[in-house]
């Protein structure tokens, strides 16, 4: 888990859901995550994954680095409204939602299907044909597999056929995760 630091991102994300579902208005990210905000880096790449009573309910992200704020208002709003594996979430599901933001590190290629930690790592791999998946670093102990069984999985996700001549990528990631309630009572905090 980040340090406190970050928890303005997950405020962010809950906004801009807000801002979407309810019309709030937008808080910018200096407001929400107060002076430690200067320490965050400006850009950096990030996926945002929203869950309902734990269950995934919707993540999308990118490896380019984007701006802080606008890359976490916009994939607030993909993971929540685009993920094409659910539908957009719903103002009645609000109170039992908790997101995450996660800042990923480099990609470092790997040349072993073994050669990253579960747990640590997240995994990135592309498949001959053009297909490609990734899961964060949690993701894999989340589901108690092992290396062999998240590569397999890594590649029903990404549609390829085989996983023979995989190319796979390890990355580390900080993440910020903030529920529903939290996300409210620390906005009553800061007004």
């Amino acid at each position: 888990m980040a340090e406190a630091k970050y928890r303005g991102l997950a405020l962010l994300a809950f906004n801009q859901l807000e801002h979407r579902l309810k019309g709030v208005s937008r808080i910018d990210l200096r407001e929400l995550g107060g002076s430690e905000v200067s320490e965050l880096p400006s850009s950096a790449p990030l996926f945002v994954t929203w869950q309902l009573n734990g269950r995934l309910r919707g993540c999308i992200g990118t490896f380019k680095a984007h701006k802080l704020e606008r890359g976490v208002r916009d994939f607030a709003d993909s993971a929540a409204f685009e993920d094409p594996r659910f539908p957009p979430i719903s103002t009645r599901e609000l109170p039992n939602l908790d997101v995450c933001v996660t800042l990923l590190g480099p990609l470092e290629p790997i040349q072993s299907p073994t050669d990253w930690e579960i747990g640590v790592h997240g995994l990135r791999a592309e498949f001959p044909g053009g297909y490609s998946s990734t899961y964060l670093p949690e993701v894999a102990e989340e589901q108690g597999w092992d290396h062999a069984e998240t590569i397999e999985s890594l590649a029903d996700k990404a549609g390829a056929s085989s996983t023979k001549e995989v190319k796979l990528w390890k990355y580390e990631g900080i993440k910020t995760r903030l529920t529903y309630p939290e996300y409210q009572l620390l906005l009553k905090q800061l007004s």
